[in-house]
């Protein structure tokens, strides 16, 4: 998210030529840099490890073109600052180097912008299907508590779940004092209830009486 974020904020048309070719700028620089100061205290001389992250860095976050901008700072730096006595065989090598690695930053970046605007599409498409849930839950809802007549909710064993307002007005009972109560025992006699029974039990069997 935070990386989305960064890529977002460079992206904006107010910031985006300087800020995009500036990170390559400073990216390449900052490279050089660092091999530069291993240089200084003796230690291996890695330009072109730094000067891929620096290039990953610049498509990751910058986009393709200064990206490639990237790549052509690092190949001049390398083949005349950093070692600009090596052979043309092995300038030429690193910089195919340079060019897959630019090619593969390509990829990444464009693989990562179209999953970007798949999560998106899904993430509205998500939103708005909820968004229809919701506003139909709102008018069954609706429909249930100003039915006209007394409905009422149960699960499989016939305990209330929800009651409408006019069940409360016909029996008397509030909303909360049914919840959870065995619907028999509320709006059928205790002398009927026996003959409730078998009828629950054929109509959950499907049987006809």
């Amino acid at each position: 998210m935070a990386d989305s974020a960064i890529t977002k904020w460079i992206a904006r048309p107010g910031v985006s030529f300087a800020t995009r070719y500036g990170l390559a700028l400073a990216s390449v620089t900052g490279a050089l840099l660092l091999e530069l100061l291993f240089r200084y205290f003796d230690l291996p001389h890695p330009f072109a490890a730094f000067a891929l992250s620096a290039i990953a860095v610049t498509f990751w976050y910058a986009g393709t073109k200064p990206g490639i901008v990237a790549v052509l700072l690092s190949s001049l730096i390398r083949g005349f600052i950093v070692e600009g006595a090596t052979s043309s065989l092995s300038r030429a090598l690193y910089n195919l180097v340079f060019l897959l690695f630019a090619v593969l930053m390509i990829w990444v970046r464009r693989s990562r912008d179209a999953l970007e605007v798949a999560v998106a599409d899904r993430t509205a498409r998500l939103t708005a299907a909820n968004e229809e849930l919701r506003r139909r839950k709102e008018q069954l809802d609706g429909l249930f508590e100003l039915s006209p007549d007394a409905v009422i909710l149960t699960d499989e064993d016939f305990h209330v779940l929800r009651v409408n307002k006019e069940f409360t007005r016909i029996f008397g009972y509030t909303a909360e004092e049914v919840a959870g109560q065995w619907l028999l025992e509320l709006i059928i006699p205790e002398e009927l209830r026996a003959e409730a029974l078998k009828n629950k039990d054929r109509l959950i069997s499907g049987k006809q009486s």
